[in-house]
């Protein structure tokens, strides 16, 4: 089985990294972090413009399926882009494709898919927990509409959406009957958002509060989260590929940082290649020879094994001069000689114990 990209979808990765790669400087993710907004409308648009939408092409997307979603997630989280596209175009774009109601996708998809309607899922509550559980957000009859009542927490781009998907209960129960999805309009009457500070701000959360909010039914009542589980798992890969992007750049730029370069790293031609081995280095003017420790060291068990017997130093100019007749005082300090014999017990030289530079030469 070939799991290579395809010939269109390289196409695809290398146009989408190309834009971003254009457009989306350090500058501008920098300005964005600081813009009450958070994104660049104007760019948005331009990037929806060439095509990378992930809706069906009857209402203003390019059909794309999970393959071609992920790989554009991933190569924007390789700038990172800061932008609703994947609050508004994947995760709410999903949850109304998923919901089966072609009135509300003939009414919201176009406008998502060409950046003039920015449309933002509410979904988590206190808990902040994915599951069906934990809705607590309620939702009355009222005529042809609804009255909604409840409050929801980490709603994405909450702050500068335009419309609210809203998942609410409709019937009693804690289980995923009796609930149902509902279009509140964003600045009207009961809707409140607040924008939170969240550890990334090139991602826009807020906690929006509906009180007596109005809303529009999407999709059947009482059996809104069948579709809910699709689009949350759709939107789950989308958003591992953009961590994925984001991974592989932190690679790309660490591995870079760390690879020495030849004019960064010169090496110096004096510089051995070769680690000198311990207790071999020759002694200097001052330096005195270190023995070569034994190892292993002697068992307690049986008495210690007597040293082979070496060869006598040669003995260095001031010793020879010492020890030749008739020199009664060092040649180095001009000291009165003594007489000691070395440690082979072969010949007798003279040296002064008070003169190093004699006894080193013995």
């Amino acid at each position: 089985m070939d799991f290579d990209f395809t010939e269109d979808q390289n196409m695809l990765r290398d146009l989408a990294r190309e834009f971003l790669t254009e457009q989306v400087s350090v500058a501008h993710i920098r300005e964005m972090m600081e813009d009450e907004t958070g994104y660049d409308k104007d760019l948005y648009r331009r990037f929806l413009g060439l095509g990378l939408i992930p809706l069906p092409e009857e209402y203003g997307g390019a059909g794309f399926g999970m393959v071609e979603t992920a790989i554009i997630m991933e190569e924007m989280g390789r700038i990172p882009y800061p932008g609703p596209f994947f609050g508004a175009v994947v995760l709410a774009g999903q949850a109304i494709m998923q919901s089966g109601d072609d009135k509300a996708m003939a009414r919201y998809l176009p406008d998502i898919a060409n950046g003039d309607l920015v449309v933002s899922l509410a979904l988590l509550e206190e808990s902040s927990s994915w599951t069906p559980a934990t809705i607590q957000a309620t939702a009355t009859k009222d005529g042809d509409n609804y009255t909604l009542n409840g409050a929801k927490r980490f709603v994405p781009w909450g702050a500068q959406a335009d419309v609210f998907l809203v998942v609410a209960r409709t019937g009693e129960g804690t289980g995923p009957d009796g609930i149902s999805l509902f279009a509140v309009q964003a600045g009207s009457d009961g809707v409140e958002a607040t924008p939170e500070t969240m550890l990334d701000l090139n991602s826009r959360t807020a906690t929006v509060k509906f009180s007596n909010a109005s809303g529009e039914l999407i999709g059947t009542e009482g059996n809104a989260w069948v579709g809910l589980d699709r689009a949350i798992q759709r939107a789950a890969v989308a958003a591992s590929a953009e961590m994925l992007g984001a991974a592989r750049r932190s690679h790309e730029m660490s591995s870079a940082s760390s690879r020495p370069s030849s004019t960064s790293w010169p090496r110096c031609s004096n510089r051995s290649r070769t680690p000198t081995p311990p207790f071999t280095t020759p002694p200097g003017p001052s330096t005195p020879t270190r023995p070569t420790p034994r190892w292993p060291p002697p068992s307690p068990n049986r008495p210690p094994t007597k040293p082979p017997a070496t060869s006598a130093a040669k003995p260095s100019r001031s010793t020879a001069a010492s020890a030749s007749p008739g020199n009664t005082t060092c040649t180095s300090t001009g000291n009165a000689p003594s007489t000691r014999k070395s440690s082979t017990a072969t010949a007798t030289t003279t040296a002064n114990a008070s003169c190093r530079k004699c006894w080193r030469g013995t």
